[in-house]
């Protein structure tokens, strides 16, 4: 845990109740860090993920964060507040170069935003004109994730129907598909795991070679977790 003053820019609402906040920052914020900040007024803990960070000067970085929360009613644009930043270890150590690295990512609502991290992170190094490997991700869309679901534009070769994706995704060159139990319109019908073992069954036999990576609640965790496990493929989780 860290704490740091940060400079407050922007909050505005995006779909499903969420919130996209804008920080600037003296220095650069880390993949995978939460902030974590105490509104007295409202007596509770406010979080945020961040999920993309741009470097304007040296010492000046702005920070893009998803959040279930608005900004209390008595933070203003140009405060400066004193935050906590935690470290989520989502990726393991012993590989590097992860734009380059065959990724399956699977996210709910709650961590939406290490995937977006994950994506930018792929396609600036693509626009860098750096080698980059294939990124999947599966989302589950219960509770509703802060997008509105396009109809995708990459083929994935599934036995259920899945032909809703989020665009920014897509945008970045990141196949993605989102799983609801009750098949909403444009959704996968079933659990996350479900999404996975179809995936899973029918990538090429060499699958062995992606790592599949997120941070789930522990019922959805240790379900994908048995579905990898039967793949025999590599499997990294972050605790919620």
């Amino acid at each position: 845990m860290k704490d740091r003053q940060l400079k407050l820019i922007s909050c505005n609402p995006q779909p499903n109740q969420a919130w996209l906040w804008q920080t600037e920052h003296t220095s650069a914020v880390a993949f995978g860090t939460e902030l974590r900040v105490e509104d007295r007024l409202n007596n509770q803990t406010i979080t945020a993920k961040a999920w993309h960070v741009q470097a304007h000067s040296t010492n000046a970085h702005q920070v893009q964060w998803l959040s279930n929360q608005a900004w209390p009613t008595d933070w203003q644009a140009g405060d400066y507040l004193q935050v906590a930043l935690y470290q989520h270890q989502l990726r393991p150590a012993t590989v590097t170069d992860w734009p380059n690295q065959p990724q399956i990512w699977l996210a709910d609502r709650h961590s939406l935003a290490w995937v977006l991290a994950a994506a930018k992170e792929r396609q600036q190094a693509k626009q860098a004109g750096l080698p980059v490997a294939p990124m999947i991700a599966l989302l589950k869309h219960d509770p509703l994730l802060p997008v509105q679901l396009k109809p995708a534009r990459f083929l994935l070769d599934l036995t259920g129907s899945a032909l809703g994706a989020v665009a920014l995704l897509e945008d970045w060159g990141v196949v993605n598909r989102v799983a609801h139990p009750a098949g909403l319109p444009g959704c996968y019908e079933g659990e996350l795991a479900d999404l996975l073992a179809d995936l899973l069954n029918q990538l090429p036999a060499d699958q062995q070679a992606w790592y599949v990576m997120g941070q789930l609640s522990s019922i959805d965790q240790q379900a994908c977790l048995k579905v990898a496990d039967a793949f025999q493929v590599v499997t990294h989780f972050s605790p919620a």
